[in-house]
């Protein structure tokens, strides 16, 4: 088997080599420059923040709130499967759905009604638009917790966050756009510490197994090593595939540049909560070649393309939690073998003219990549898991291995479990959670609650050799 598959990705990197990789380098790349370079300079409509300082005057005191959740976007193809999951796995909830589609919704709750029938009477539904003030302060100002899956956030999440720190609702979300995570930390902090609503970024894939492993490790190392850790580099052995959401915000996020202008005068992540200060924590990722053997391992790995959004949310945490004034993260990928690992960084190369090239977009794009709301089937779902591994160092030279896995697809189907886990955790383990209002990272917030919440679902975390 092993070696049918070498095989396969030899003669794979011999065609991309041989034809591909030319056709890329001598018309694929300067036209992506070029549609980059236009997207980047044609006036794109703006996203609109709500200029908000002060605290609701009609703020309902959490306990006395209707619902202790409320997924946000549930008609999409995440938020679908984590109400799928509180449906299966949290019956007694007081939880309710929301979006723009009346019909759509209503289709949820038929199709939750299957795995719980008393949903299809208790189940509530909640209009509300992502620029529609008033319906999303209806929504946001009856419930502990909005779970939002209503992406590109950088275009749809602003009234909704906003609206968050000033009713102090609790919030997580599965975005990838740390650049809009910084402006919304700059302009909204000092709300949410006013309300005491805890502002919970990237709690799918991106980046809580990274973000938490991370934590467990700085844990370890204190308890046995009597050590501070000073740097993480992780390994990701992964099958998981990708859907048109998380593509449409990949697209956004390259065409469309922010006139957002920060005032702060330093990185937005290192703002501590509530204050006008920087942490005076130094971050920097370590990289590795793009192709590499990893000895530890004794296996070829490749590159990350989430390392540096999950760097920056490790970056977050340490700015918050001190592990280290010096602290340093990286990741890679691991491969079967060498040319599986380049023809992945290749393949990674292809994809971006078909999101960024109008006409290969509308064209060949249209063909062969998933719309929003689709996609992986069942069957592709199944074969998803995630091991990631990851070698912790302390300040003194000691090092730690930690191994943190997801049993099946990660990128939709655990995502959603996590996520779901994410947001319920907020609202039912207040009592355990040591901060107060503010925007957070999953280590700085719910930490080892949702860690044991998480590993009691399906995940496992432990020290390895």
């Amino acid at each position: 088997m092993m070696g049918d598959n070498l095989i396969v990705q030899f003669v794979i990197f011999l065609v991309n080599i041989v034809i591909v990789f030319p056709i890329w380098l001598t018309l694929l790349l300067p036209l992506t420059i070029a549609f980059s370079v236009y997207n980047r300079l044609k006036k794109h409509k703006q996203p609109l923040f709500l200029e908000i300082d002060s605290v609701a005057t009609d703020l309902i005191p959490q306990q006395d709130r209707k619902y202790d959740v409320v997924i946000y976007g549930a008609t999409g193809f995440t938020g679908k499967m984590a109400c799928e999951y509180i449906a299966k796995q949290y019956p007694k909830l007081r939880w309710a759905i929301g979006g723009r589609s009346s019909s759509k919704l209503q289709e949820v709750v038929k199709h939750l009604s299957g795995i719980d029938s008393n949903l299809e009477k208790n189940l509530d539904i909640i209009i509300a638009d992502s620029y529609n003030v008033e319906q999303l302060k209806k929504m946001v100002q009856n419930t502990k917790v909005v779970v939002s899956t209503v992406g590109p956030y950088t275009a749809y999440g602003n009234y909704l966050v906003a609206l968050c720190c000033q009713y102090g609702t609790h919030y997580t979300d599965l975005t990838g756009e740390l650049d809009w995570v910084k402006v919304i930390i700059e302009k909204y902090d000092s709300l949410a510490v006013k309300s005491g609503a805890q502002i919970v970024n990237t709690c799918g894939y991106d980046s809580i197994p990274f973000d938490l492993t991370t934590l467990y490790l700085n844990e370890q190392m204190n308890k046995q090593k009597n050590q501070r850790l000073k740097s993480v580099y992780g390994y990701c052995e992964q099958y998981l595939n990708a859907s048109g959401g998380t593509l449409a915000s990949v697209v956004y996020i390259l065409t469309h540049k922010s006139s957002f202008v920060s005032k702060l005068g330093y990185d937005a992540l290192l703002k501590n909560i509530g204050e006008n200060t920087q942490s005076k924590s130094n971050f920097k990722f370590t990289f590795k070649f793009l192709v590499g053997y990893a000895k530890e391992f004794k296996k070829f790995f490749g590159l990350s393309v989430g390392m540096l959004g999950n760097g920056q949310i490790v970056k977050r945490s340490n700015a918050l939690l001190h592990y280290h004034e010096d602290f340093r993260y990286g990741e890679s990928v691991i491969h079967p073998n060498i040319f599986s690992a380049i023809n992945t960084f290749l393949g990674i190369l292809l994809l971006l003219p078909l999101l960024i090239v109008t006409p290969l977009k509308q064209t060949i794009g249209k063909l062969i990549l998933p719309n929003p709301g689709e996609g992986p089937s069942q069957k592709e779902m199944d074969k998803g898991f995630l091991i990631f591994t990851a070698i912790g160092k302390g300040e003194n030279g000691a090092e730690l291995k930690a191994a943190f896995t997801m049993p099946t697809d990660p990128g939709y189907r655990d995502t959603a479990r996590i996520l779901a886990e994410s947001g319920i955790t907020l609202a039912l383990n207040q009592d355990q959670i040591k901060v107060k209002g503010g925007f957070y990272t999953s280590a700085s917030c719910q930490g080892n609650i949702l860690l044991e919440k998480i590993c009691q679902t399906g995940s496992t975390i432990q020290i390895v050799q």
